[in-house]
């Protein structure tokens, strides 16, 4: 993994992009965080990270544990979809690593994997070496069912570099690794008692009673808000809801331990 920092060393915070993100997807919200600084992190086969011949939860939670071990101060932890997931992984695994943890849109129940599974297999029938423009790609994602708001995300993702155009993530490799992803791990004998703000969309896709239940027996000290207009992507629909909430969280962490 790689991390870019805004603001000052060591980070306060650090930024955990959902599947097939990276860690610019967090500017917005990162820039908006000032005074306090951030580390946008770009994930194993995402971004400018390093691609492997897999992705599992143990490599990519090893790896940012690794990374926090490495700071001088226990930042906060905020993860989006699969980073949530991530990050939660880590918050239970390594608890002295983190202060607080900020679970953005999903849980511990299964993960549902058919809409990256047709993202990604649309994006690999993209013809790279002839292709003319991020709009034709953009022309012919819509034409294979990919919604021009998820083909805008994904051409994020794709550069051009030695006149050709390339993908910044592993794709195939993720498409291998889609089931591990939407599997959760065991955690029966684990919790993280800090504090947890676990914020949700209110028209994203709906979580289960069973994994409800699980979120608040792995995280006793777990605040909710839902916010109601919001999808999946509520940092970026929302991105002031958001940051007055993340703020919030951490105003009052901070507060109750003077």
């Amino acid at each position: 993994m790689t991390a870019r920092l805004v603001g000052v060393s060591p980070p306060d915070i650090v930024f955990l992009h959902g599947l097939l993100g990276s860690g610019r997807n967090w500017t917005t919200v990162a820039t908006s965080m000032s005074p306090l600084s951030s580390a946008l992190v770009d994930l194993p086969n995402h971004g400018e990270a390093a691609w492997t011949d897999h992705l599992s939860y143990d490599l990519v939670c090893d790896d940012v544990a690794t990374y926090l071990a490495s700071l001088d101060e226990p930042p906060y932890l905020v993860g989006h979809s699969f980073g949530g997931r991530v990050a939660m992984l880590v918050g239970l695994r390594h608890p002295e690593l983190l202060r607080g943890l900020v679970i953005e849109d999903t849980s511990c129940g299964t993960m549902a994997i058919d809409e990256p599974d047709q993202v990604i297999a649309a994006a690999l029938t993209l013809p790279l070496t002839s292709l003319t423009s991020r709009s034709a790609a953009l022309d012919q994602l819509i034409a294979q069912q990919i919604s021009p708001t998820m083909a805008g995300f994904l051409l994020h993702n794709l550069t051009r570099r030695d006149d050709t155009w390339h993908w910044r993530p592993n794709l195939a490799v993720i498409q291998a690794s889609l089931a591990d992803v939407a599997a959760w791990p065991d955690t029966d004998a684990l919790s993280f008692t800090g504090p947890v703000w676990w914020v949700r969309g209110g028209r994203s896709t709906p979580i289960t009673a069973d994994a409800q239940d699980q979120m608040r027996a792995l995280f006793p000290a777990m605040i909710t808000t839902t916010v109601r207009a919001a999808g999946h992507w509520i940092h970026a629909e929302f991105p002031e809801v958001f940051v007055s909430g993340l703020r919030r969280f951490i105003d009052t962490d901070i507060a109750q331990r003077s």
